[in-house]
């Protein structure tokens, strides 16, 4: 392991620490503070933990308690207002976005539908709101109308941000559309491979390269005991797909950021394997999904990289994360 992975495992251990200190009531707080971690991690930053509380405390104040903006979404509302230069106007505009979007979607409330008002908030603020929304509606809309059966309420976040900065989301949409034809039959979990077509729409490979590559990565995280559940982790998988490097080599590389934190407090044994696979796999693409050594689909330009990366960073944090609210509070494990 080099330098630069253990410092980026370390400050992302010791940020998940710090932060669980301030979720003492969270549903999962180890899951929300590991969240919360990645994504300080992504954008190049130590968790701010007296920030973070400063602002935590802001939001209870200021929203409602019944909004979805404190719901499972309430980390990732919390921890982009830490990242922003000012966290009281960036809550107030999210939640503006999201009010809107609400006074559509009446009966909708969902983090996904917080995810989409924060992409469409960011990519242009308050006053690109009406615009943005309108478009992101008619391509919903359009999508939902050419494939019925695969768009739902999990695609809002996507569409927001792809609508909002003006990148062609119906080529994308098509695309999406034949990855899921090819892969479908690898998980029984039509939502996880919706989710890997999402992922995989941004290469600009053949279909069939795509698929390969994701069994390819799939067979390595085998080979070398990258350990979990299937489907749980096909979507991180597609997304090292996007990662110019050899399958055998991203799979050991994240085999030795498995073994290390399982040696870390907070992510011992007492950790499902799932999600040590899922960490160890989030930060190798956090350092290797870059500019130089990513391959992004054509409509796709150079300055939103980032976006996409943390994108799908949080797509994956956020779908596991529904998940387990959804069975725990079904009484599951």
């Amino acid at each position: 392991m080099n330098a630069t992975t253990k410092q980026l495992l370390d400050q992302i251990v010791e940020d998940k620490k710090l932060l669980q200190s301030k979720m003492m009531w969270e549903l999962d707080s180890p899951a929300m503070a590991t969240l919360s971690a990645f994504l300080f991690a992504s954008a190049g930053r130590k968790a701010d933990i007296e920030r973070y509380a400063e602002c935590k405390k802001y939001l209870k104040k200021n929203i409602g308690v019944f909004s979805e903006l404190r719901g499972i979404s309430s980390v990732i509302v919390i921890t982009k207002m830490c990242l922003s230069e000012n966290y009281e106007e960036y809550l107030t505009g999210v939640n503006t976005v999201y009010r809107k979007l609400r006074a559509i979607h009446k009966l909708t409330a969902s983090p996904y539908m917080v995810l989409a008002a924060i992409n469409i908030y960011e990519a242009g603020g308050v006053i690109k709101a009406d615009e943005n929304i309108e478009k992101f509606e008619t391509v919903y809309k359009e999508l939902k109308s050419k494939h019925f059966w695969l768009t739902s309420d999990e695609d809002r976040p996507f569409v927001a941000l792809m609508t909002s900065r003006d990148i062609n989301i119906n080529a994308l949409a098509d695309e999406v559309s034949r990855c899921y034809d090819a892969s479908k039959k690898m998980s029984f979990s039509k939502e996880a491979m919706h989710t890997v077509s999402q992922i995989m729409s941004l290469s600009p490979k053949s279909v069939d390269a795509k698929v390969e590559d994701l069994k390819a990565t799939m067979d390595a995280f085998k080979k070398y005991n990258v350990k979990g559940l299937k489907y749980q982790l096909m979507p991180v998988a597609a997304a090292l797909g996007l990662v110019i490097e050899d399958s055998d080599i991203k799979a050991t590389k994240i085999r030795e950021n498995y073994d290390y934190l399982k040696g870390q407090k907070g992510f011992k044994w007492y950790l499902s394997n799932t999600k040590r696979s899922l960490y160890s796999s989030l930060a190798y693409a956090i350092e290797n999904l870059t500019g130089s050594e990513t391959v992004l689909n054509s409509v796709i330009s150079t300055a939103l990289t980032n976006i996409i990366i943390e994108e799908i960073i949080i797509f994956i944090m956020i779908n596991t994360t529904t998940q387990l609210a959804s069975s725990n509070s079904s009484g599951g494990n």
